[in-house]
């Protein structure tokens, strides 16, 4: 219920600020639909009626893919959801290694980076983020991920996600793959803007992440790292 509401609040927005043009945030906007065109899905089928964490970026596959199928042209997915503060992005060209001989202790704080568990898919992509960051050979919706977190007041100031519980921290900043399915999987970034337990509204939620909203919008029509990304 928050997200939706989130997203016609967004929607609101876009097309009330488009029109003025006036304060900064409406230029942002009138340059961001000067370039590009964004599509909100408010409300999507099955729905998640009880708020939890993501583990995987699965459950969207089925939501995505007809839409796809209608609107090839689109490049880049925000997808919104609650039971977190942080940010996972998804992009083909992050090269995820399969480690399968080491297993990494889940006490360590390499283990902590990414759930905590020790897993294997924990620690293959802990070194895609690590080799990322080493070669600075970012890919555009990592960049973008730093970006929306760069944005956010919340989740700049934390390392670890503030919903996490004690036994499983989480990074705010996270990779996920689209894998095993065999599509046109798109570029993507899940952001989660809300613990589960908090009870407030959805007024609050757009305050917080218009800003890294926009921000990303407007650096993918731009374009990424000196690259000129068009769209159609």
């Amino acid at each position: 219920q928050k997200t939706e509401t989130l997203v016609y609040q967004l929607a609101s927005t876009i097309c009330q600020e488009s029109a003025a043009a006036s304060t900064e945030e409406e230029l942002q906007i009138k340059r961001i639909l000067t370039t590009s065109t964004v599509y909100l899905v408010p409300e999507i089928p099955h729905t998640q009626v009880n708020c939890h964490d993501y583990g995987s970026i699965s459950p969207f596959h089925p939501v995505l893919a007809p839409i796809l199928e209608k609107i090839p042209e689109i490049d880049l997915v925000i997808l919104i959801a609650a039971g977190g503060l942080k940010v996972r992005f998804i992009d083909k060209r992050l090269s995820i290694p399969k480690l399968s001989e080491q297993k990494m202790s889940g006490n360590s704080p390499q283990g902590a980076m990414f759930g905590g568990a020790g897993t294997e898919a924990d620690q293959s992509t802990m070194a895609a983020i690590m080799e990322a960051n080493r070669t600075g050979l970012k890919p555009p919706t990592m960049q973008l991920a730093e970006l929306y977190v760069l944005k956010h007041s919340q989740m700049k100031q934390n390392y670890l996600d503030v919903c996490s519980n004690g036994l499983t921290p989480k990074p705010v900043i996270g990779v996920f793959q689209w894998s095993p399915y065999n599509w046109r999987a798109p570029d993507a970034i899940l952001v989660q803007v809300a613990c589960c337990y908090e009870q407030r509204g959805t007024g609050n939620i757009l305050a917080e992440n218009r800003n890294s909203l926009f921000a990303v919008l407007e650096k993918r029509t731009v374009g990424v790292s000196g690259e000129v990304i068009t769209t159609q």
